[in-house]
């Protein structure tokens, strides 16, 4: 059973489309992906960046900044990436 409420979440989108999940725009500014990763225990590298890349379809944030801050965080190839070339331009 889902603790999540469907009232507080409910349906969007056209309802034929039968998706659920937050509404369109919704955008938690706490969660991202590589720190769920390292507080779960982490996966496998394959599991890890399809992980982020759900968050990344979902409209969540996929990759921490502040990794001095975080020694410890498990970092997922593509966030990485994302890093660099955040860090560039």
């Amino acid at each position: 059973m889902s603790s999540v409420d469907s009232r507080e979440f409910p349906l969007t989108g056209p309802a034929s489309s039968g998706r659920l999940g937050p509404p369109d725009g919704f955008e938690d500014p706490i969660w991202i992906a590589e720190s769920y990763l390292s507080g779960s225990g982490g996966m496998m590298e394959h599991e890890a960046e399809l992980f982020v890349e759900g968050a990344r379809k979902a409209g969540l944030r996929a990759w921490a900044a502040g990794l001095k801050d975080n020694p410890n965080l498990i970092r997922a190839k593509s966030c990485d990436e994302e890093r660099a070339k955040s860090s560039e331009g």
